[in-house]
């Protein structure tokens, strides 16, 4: 049922004058940049959903060169980065396969013991958010957040207009958690092979025009390494264990021993998962709450649903969830705070990501037919 608009202006998570608890480093022209209601990003719509195309403009494009530009700087943080947390399984800086194990034996602890405890990944679809409190690069900040929220929440104003309360959130969330994935420093270079830039070379040379998602890809990557290396402490790294960004799936041959005999509940767009936990996996039952698909894969221009409507009715309801319950969610940008929210109500919650579509057999990323025909559900 859609919510009356005057009842969404006095939702508490949205309120204006919401009290910032993190010191933001940005200044009054980034906040200009991101304000800016002529701002020119104008979407198409192809194959039926939304796309922005790249470059919208001589400004962003530039602040995309000064990026290039501060690459060497973009990957330093990263040793420091690993030092911060109490432990990490990103020794080397190459994507981690085999922690899969660690992260569950951690995970068990909490459900033993009845800790409340969340279990977080950020990669560059976090970073495009985090970005919005570093105060650099507005013109490229603007355009990745804006694409960003039309690939995941179908339109494009949402993130920037509430990007002060959704920041904050996000922030909160991975100062609470137990344990949070980390992009590897191979990650970075990856993520810019990806847009076309010869990261191994100096200086770095440019091969071909990037696409819009490699260009938010490489900024998230790089903003996720910078917003760490400023906010260590705010972010109590020293109290947290660091993972690779991939746990979830180097979780997928060890869900079957965290989910037999509990009952779980699952916070994801996929009702199948009700009957295929308790059927294939061993849970004792399911509570299942359902959130909209992201708007690249529904293939549909226009709002999910997602935020603010059904993110605020989640988050009432998981105010109240089985407390020492094993949580798993598969909710994009937005789970990290519904992990948060059910830690708070003494869950323990899981960000499973993307290994919901291997479970149900859909390929969203390149390397998932291998997983797929491993882990599928069946």
């Amino acid at each position: 049922m859609p919510v009356d608009p005057t009842t969404r202006r006095n939702w508490p998570w949205l309120a204006a004058e919401q009290p910032e608890r993190i010191r933001r480093q940005t200044d009054p022209a980034f906040d200009a940049v991101l304000d800016d209601p002529d701002h020119g990003l104008r979407p198409i719509v192809r194959h039926g959903a939304a796309r922005l195309a790249w470059p919208p403009d001589d400004a962003t494009e530039a602040d995309w060169h000064s990026l290039l530009a501060s690459y060497d700087d973009l990957v330093n943080p990263f040793a420091s980065v690993n030092r911060a947390f109490a432990r990490t399984t990103n020794r080397w800086g190459v994507q981690n396969t085999t922690d899969g194990a660690e992260v569950a034996a951690h995970i068990r602890h909490c459900l033993d013991n009845g800790q409340p405890a969340s279990f977080l990944r950020v990669g560059d679809g976090e970073g495009d958010v985090l970005a919005l409190g570093l105060g650099r690069f507005a013109h490229l900040t603007r355009f990745c957040a804006y694409a960003r929220s039309l690939k995941h929440l179908g339109e494009g104003e949402l993130l920037l207009e509430h990007r002060r309360t959704l920041l904050e959130r996000v922030h909160e969330a991975l100062a609470n958690a137990e344990g949070i994935g980390i992009p590897e420093r191979l990650s970075l270079m990856a993520s810019f092979t990806w847009a076309g830039v010869a990261a191994s070379r100096r200086p770095l040379r440019v091969r071909f025009t990037p696409t819009t998602d490699a260009v938010s890809a490489a900024h998230g990557i790089a903003a996720v390494f910078e917003y760490f290396g400023r906010h260590p402490q705010s972010l109590r790294l020293a109290d947290t264990a660091a993972y690779s960004a991939r746990f979830h799936e180097n979780l997928l041959g060890h869900y079957e021993g965290l989910v037999r005999g509990r009952h779980v509940v699952v916070v994801a767009n996929q009702p199948a998962l009700e009957h295929a936990l308790v059927e294939h996996l061993g849970a004792t039952g399911v509570t299942y709450h359902h959130v909209p698909k992201q708007a690249f894969t529904s293939k549909s221009a226009g709002s999910t649903g997602h935020f603010p409507d059904r993110y605020g009715e989640l988050l009432d309801t998981l105010a109240s969830t089985r407390p020492g319950a094993l949580h798993l969610v598969g909710a994009g940008l937005l789970g990290k705070i519904y992990c948060d929210a059910i830690r708070e109500a003494g869950g323990i919650a899981v960000d499973i990501g993307s290994a919901v579509d291997v479970w149900m057999g859909r390929a969203t990323r390149p390397h998932h037919p291998q997983l797929i025909r491993r882990y599928r559900l069946r």
